[in-house]
């Protein structure tokens, strides 16, 4: 695949791509780096994961703060990063003491259940630098509102009315979405892979696809990204339209 929209899951590793001959394919990885093996044609990918970490410092990463100010009442979608030092703890309780002592503030739970996952894309990026070009961070609320030019999302995207806004804006850019959907949906447990996170990498993958396909502008926040102290991009992007 070419062109990927990643997400985390209870399962694994969801991801939605096309290939050279624009199909739509999608599959569950046990790991990241056997989603990465897979899929060595990459050219892009979008994934819903914290990368590049502070290791001092009170202040957070910018490009959350700014995501924040940017989604407004989605803002809440946006966990704090956790400190490097953390992801190697064995439980909350002993990441939560870490981070107060690098970083001056606890850890919440939320941001403590996707630890291990941001451990393993950190750990892939350091052991092959080159997917820190190839995967970039996205978050799918800031992806959401930018295919529905700027409009933020109404509903949460875990309650029905939230579903269906965000199935019906990506329909838009894939009209037989619904019957990709309803295949996935059958293909997974949905203790493996929820509703919403399909939606996620739908909305991830549509976005890559427009930046690498259909020429819109890759914009990242903030401007010039910040560099963690392993020299890996603390950045988030997203989609804009050209306008000609």
């Amino acid at each position: 695949m070419n062109y990927l929209g990643i997400d985390g899951c209870s399962g694994g590793w969801f991801m939605i791509g096309e290939g050279n001959d624009g199909k739509v394919g999608y599959n569950l990885y046990d790991n990241i780096e056997a989603l990465w093996l897979d899929n060595k044609g990459l050219k892009l990918a979008l994934i819903d994961i914290p990368i590049g970490l502070k290791e001092s410092g009170p202040e957070e990463r910018r490009c959350d703060k700014l995501a924040r100010q940017i989604l407004d009442k989605r803002k809440y979608s946006v966990f704090p990063a956790p400190c490097r030092q953390a992801l190697d703890a064995e439980f909350w309780e002993e990441a939560n003491e870490i981070n107060k002592k690098v970083r001056g503030k606890g850890l919440s739970k939320q941001s403590w259940n996707i630890s291990s996952k941001i451990l393993e894309v950190d750990n892939l990026i350091q052991s092959v630098p080159e997917v820190d070009n190839l995967f970039r961070e996205a978050h799918p609320e800031l992806v959401f509102q930018a295919l529905a030019d700027q409009k933020e999302m109404e509903f949460n995207k875990k309650t029905e009315e939230g579903f269906q806004e965000r199935l019906e804006l990506l329909e838009s850019y894939l009209p037989d979405i619904q019957d990709l959907v309803d295949s996935i949906l059958n293909d997974y447990y949905r203790k493996d892979l929820a509703r919403d996170d399909i939606l996620d990498a739908l909305g991830l993958y549509l976005s890559a696809k427009q930046i690498a396909i259909d020429n819109w502008e890759l914009v990242s926040i903030p401007a010039e990204p910040e560099f963690d102290p392993e020299g890996i991009r603390m950045e988030i992007v997203y989609p804009i339209k050209n306008i000609i």
